[in-house]
């Protein structure tokens, strides 16, 4: 009897009307190896079609009868059955799963398990290479191609949307962009405007170079983000043009070009405390129509990008602009003497380059940012705060700061104790904390700051002895300890600072005589304070030796004996009065103290 049929595949199936328009089952003897079946040939097969595929056929079954033990008589050709019954037969061939063709309900392993054999096609005869599927070499270790893999067309059209969305994401962006939490849109360019126009503070100045700077219109060119940032700098430290600085600001109407004259901050000669503004001719305005490298007080690179913000003492308002962070090779922020209100931010902890960060005299309050001192590639060379209202500790991880030359922390309400890690910074040159409530003892490891060159602790609660290290500090210039509660004696090894020239010890609780033999080596000497303490002894007429020295104030001390005459031509302060019984009378003193009222008077 012929093979039922298994379930077909329609798209296997359209192979038989190219060639094999049905196949028919075939009977083997009982006890026969069953084979493959002869193949029924479509009446619209040509003889010559017909007797090339009986040649292949009987082929075939040799063959695998020599490699199954059978004989060709063991087969039975029932031959072409009705059209229904080969075409059955023809989609369960076609239909076969790994090579096996079973009848319905019929299980691989079952009984009934019929093998599929391809059959060769002649190369030669060009109507059958046309009328029959060509058959792929099967490799049990190959791969479908690439292209088929599900995973990879799944991955592909996955990449694609994201792609789109990719995309439409940087379209809105180049159109909308948030800066400061304000908006920036972009508009077509307009005509140049005639005058500056003024920017309403609570509009964050979203359209402001497109709509008033000439060379900002082409929102694509490179310098447009960093040529915003400084706009924008402008506006919020004015209070959007409310509060504009002291010089060189934008041009206001006609009547004002590019050019201003600036006028520069600074300190009258030999009046430190007495500020002043020197006027410089001849430079250019913010927000004018001129690169903004050009800008005063912009510092720009070899490529034109910004690296230095210098604007001093021109009274700029408002908090510090976080935004400046956009400019990545920045390494000059010094904004000092203004009127800036707020607390630092641990943004400008982040700048990577960032050099210098000087906002001392202005009215920043809050602590240091922690931030600062966190990270070990932080490249601050100058860390200048001083003279705010910033509170809290200095951080124990200082010293990781590397790279410091100057902490300026002077004037503000710092307080605890100074890390003795402040004495790993091996560069540390300038070393300002005066004006401060730092307690505690002095740290000694600042004696292993070989390139110390100033040293100012005054005015703060510092007690305990003065470090005998100090003396290790042969760069010193400047060295002022006074207005502490130290204790003890001035020990003669902080004399071995040779090169200094200002030392003051003034208003402490010092004790004992000073230091006679280690003042000679002090040629370099200017200026030597020790008043305000319970020094004892007499005067060391050794300061007199001192050729640079000028200026000596000894008084409200307990010394006993008159002031050395040689002494006289130099500034001396001592304890001259009362007239009648003088505990240091004086010849040539400046001004006499009276020890009983601590008053003093200028002679």
């Amino acid at each position: 009897s012929s093979l039922s049929p298994s379930p077909g595949n329609e798209k296997k199936n359209k192979l038989a009307s190219r060639g094999f328009k049905h196949l028919e089952g075939y009977e083997s003897k009982p006890g026969a190896t069953k084979m493959m079946p002869p193949i029924a040939l479509d009446d619209k097969v040509d003889d010559k079609e017909k007797e090339n595929l009986a040649t292949m056929i009987k082929a075939e079954q040799e063959a695998y009868a020599k490699a199954h033990g059978a004989r060709q008589d063991d087969f039975v050709d029932t031959g072409i059955t009705d059209e229904e019954e080969g075409q059955q037969l023809n989609e369960r061939l076609l239909a076969g799963d790994a090579g096996g063709v079973t009848s319905p309900g019929v299980q691989y392993g079952q009984d009934g398990y019929e093998l599929a054999v391809a059959l060769p096609i002649d190369d030669e005869d060009d109507e059958l290479k046309d009328s029959y599927a060509h058959a792929v070499e099967y490799d049990p270790n190959g791969k479908p191609p690439l292209y088929l893999n599900r995973r990879f067309q799944l991955y592909g059209i996955g990449g694609g949307i994201v792609l789109i969305i990719v995309l439409i994401i940087a379209i809105a962006i180049s159109l909308t962009r948030k800066e400061g939490g304000g908006e920036i849109y972009v508009y077509p360019p307009t005509e140049a405007p005639t005058a500056f126009a003024t920017i309403p503070w609570d509009e964050e100045y979203r359209d402001f170079l497109v709509q008033n700077d000439e060379l900002s219109q082409n929102v694509t060119k490179p310098k447009f983000l960093q040529r915003y940032i400084l706009a924008l700098f402008y506006l919020q430290t004015s209070q959007g043009l409310t509060k504009p600085w002291l010089s060189c600001g934008p041009p206001q109407g006609i009547d004002e070009d590019e050019t201003c004259t600036y006028l520069e901050f600074g300190r009258l000669p030999d009046q430190a405390e007495t500020a002043t503004h020197f006027p410089l001719p001849g430079q250019f305005r913010w927000l004018s129509n001129v690169d903004e490298c050009q800008w005063v007080g912009v510092t720009c690179g070899a490529g034109n990008e910004v690296i230095g913000i210098r604007v001093v003492g021109q009274g700029l308002t408002g908090t510090l602009p976080t935004e400046l962070k956009a400019l990545p090779f920045l390494q000059q922020i010094s904004l000092n003497y203004n009127e800036l209100t707020g607390t630092i931010s641990p943004v400008f902890a982040s700048f990577r380059h960032l050099l210098q960060f000087e906002v001392y005299g202005n009215l920043l309050s809050g602590a240091i940012p922690s931030e600062f001192f966190q990270q070990d590639d932080i490249p601050l060379i100058t860390l200048g705060l001083g003279d705010n209202m910033l509170a809290g500790t200095l951080d124990t991880h200082i010293g990781r700061l590397s790279d410091l030359k100057g902490i300026h922390l002077f004037a503000n309400n710092l307080e605890g104790k100074v890390p003795q890690e402040i004495g790993d910074l091996p560069y540390l040159a300038y070393l300002r904390l005066h004006r401060n409530s730092f307690s505690g003892q002095m740290p000694s490891s600042l004696g292993k700051l070989s390139l110390l060159t100033e040293l100012m602790l005054d005015q703060n609660g510092f007690t305990g002895f003065i470090p005998t290290e100090y003396g290790q500090l042969k760069r010193m210039d400047l060295l002022d300890l006074g207005e502490n509660s130290l204790s003890g004696t001035i020990p003669p090894e902080v004399f071995n600072m040779t090169q200094a020239r200002s030392m003051a010890f003034n208003s402490n609780q010092l004790r004992g005589p000073l230091p006679t033999t280690s003042l000679l080596q002090m040629t370099n000497l200017l200026a030597i304070r020790v008043d305000r303490n319970g020094l004892n002894g007499p005067i060391p007429s050794e300061l007199g030796a001192l050729a640079n020295l000028i200026q000596v104030y000894v008084h409200l001390n307990e010394f006993t004996g008159p002031v050395p005459v040689e002494l006289c031509g130099k500034i001396i302060q001592a304890d001259c009065f009362p007239d009648d019984s003088p505990p240091n009378p004086c010849q040539c003193c400046f001004a006499c103290c009276d020890r009983t009222t601590e008053t003093c008077l200028r002679l």
